[in-house]
């Protein structure tokens, strides 16, 4: 079973980069990690400083996966779903069986891979969940896809949609969504580390976002 991470990231700290990766590295075979502002980000630039990708080279390797690093040239200006939508096409070169999605502030907290492998691997279903703390308590994250060349994300960031036997599911989105395999053996803490300046920015652009309705009409 092959097992592709994918981490989207932008002016992170070093020192979180490495925790995460270190951590999601215990159950993927390869990462793939997406550098770049989307275009409607606060003072967005293409390209986080060239230590972060270094950072994330370096815990992938000390854990013993491969990893694929893309810096692009210009911000996104599709945003999010542009660039979750560009990770997927990455992870296509290495033939996944699934997708394991997860953001740099995630960190790991209790990984039993070969029972994460186990339990992917007689499942029926095409989306499955892991467990996702944080201060107030937890939830169960939809992060987790079967893969399929039909695998997108869209209209919104929070929206992931694939066909499968010629059926289309909505994997994660806020109706219908596919019936998950609940993996208990995943537990991530959704950790605050980032300046006051960078929570700022982000929290202008999730207005900025929302206010523009752009994700009302993108087209994958």
């Amino acid at each position: 079973m092959n097992i592709v991470g994918l981490l989207a990231w932008y002016d992170e700290s070093p020192e979180m980069l490495a925790t995460c990766v270190s951590g999601f590295a215990r159950v993927c075979d390869q990462i793939v990690a997406v550098d770049g502002a989307y275009a409607l980000y606060p003072q967005a630039k293409p390209r986080s400083h060239p230590v972060q990708a270094s950072t994330i080279l370096h815990a992938a390797e000390s854990a013993g996966v491969g990893c694929l690093i893309h810096r692009p040239r210009e911000v996104f200006y599709g945003n999010e779903v542009e660039k979750r939508n560009f990770s997927l096409n990455l992870a296509r070169s290495f033939e996944p069986d699934w997708v394991l999605v997860f953001d740099a502030d995630f960190q790991v907290s209790e990984c039993h891979a070969e029972l994460v492998r186990e339990d992917l691997g007689r499942t029926d279903a095409n989306v499955a969940t892991y467990e996702l703390r944080d201060e107030w308590g937890k939830q169960p994250f939809r992060g987790i896809y079967r893969w399929s060349e039909s695998l997108v994300y869209g209209p919104a960031h929070f929206d992931v949609n694939g066909i499968y036997a010629n059926q289309d599911e909505i994997l994660r989105g806020e109706r219908g969504e596919a019936y998950p395999l609940q993996i208990q053996t995943l537990v991530a803490y959704h950790v605050e580390e980032r300046s006051q300046e960078r929570r700022n920015a982000a929290t202008a652009f999730d207005r900025v976002r929302n206010l523009s309705g752009i994700e009302d009409h993108v087209v994958a």
